[in-house]
Parts: structure tokens; C-alpha cells; sequence
């Protein structure tokens, strides 16, 4: 069974460079890429309706046009999903030790990340995913 993953990001070169990676990552990935956090959020209710192509792994960006990454993960919170098999990193350039410490004690995240992954990141994140 494939790893499915989300990417979420509204920067085409960051988004570029993390399909990248993970397409050259021992494990096999099903990608998904999102250039809002609208479009992501909507797919992933979409999907949990379907039951089919639910990420495994969501990797979202914080700054973006619109609803942001904060607000995206404001309203994952509203959903009922099984939040112990989605795990959710966030990508950023963090600008402050403050955003970065609000992601890191964020209920919904798992781990955050600096852009671009690197491998090693990568092959630590679908390593954790397998079951």
C-alpha cells in the first residue's frame, strides 16, 4: 500500500523541490499537491467522504494567500478524522522563534521542517508512516 501524501504549499519552486525528494525516496508515495490551503482542505474532507486517498502524511506550508496554514489547521480541528494516521509537518521559512515554537506545540503537528526537505527528512517522515 502506498504512502499517501499531501502537499500543501503555494510555492511552485518549494512544491517542485519537495515532489522531488520524496519521488526519490526508497519508499512509494501517492502525491497529492495543493497550491492553497482551501484546495487542500477540501480535498481532504472530499477524501475522508470517499474513504479513498486519505493522506497519510500532510506537509503544509504556514504562509500562503487566504487561508493560511494556521487556519487550516484551525479547521482540521472542527473535522472528525482519525487523527492518529494522518500526521501533519509543517514546511516553512520560519521568520521567528515564536511561529516556530507555535508550530512545534501545535496539537495537529507532528514535526516541522525548513524548506526544502532534505532526504534524510524525507526518509525520516515515511519511515514513521509505514505500519
Amino acid at each position: 500500500m502506498k504512502t499517501v501524501v499531501y502537499i500543501i504549499d503555494d510555492n511552485m519552486v518549494s512544491e517542485f523541490a519537495t515532489k522531488m525528494v520524496l519521488q526519490q525516496s526508497t519508499i512509494t508515495c501517492e502525491l497529492f499537491s495543493f497550491d492553497s490551503a482551501e484546495m487542500g482542505l477540501a480535498n481532504f474532507i472530499d477524501s475522508l467522504q470517499k474513504k479513498q486517498n486519505i493522506p497519510d502524511i500532510i506537509l503544509l506550508d504556514l504562509n500562503m494567500p487566504g487561508m493560511d496554514g494556521w487556519e487550516f489547521l484551525s479547521r482540521l480541528k472542527k473535522i472528525k478524522y482519525p487523527r492518529n494516521k494522518v500526521a501533519i509537518y509543517v514546511l516553512s521559512t520560519f521568520t521567528s522563534a515564536m511561529a516556530r515554537e507555535k508550530a512545534r506545540s501545535h496539537e495537529l503537528v507532528s514535526g516541522l521542517f525548513e524548506r526544502p526537505l532534505s532526504k534524510i527528512n524525507v526518509e525520516s517522515i515515511l519511515s514513521e508512516k509505514i505500519y
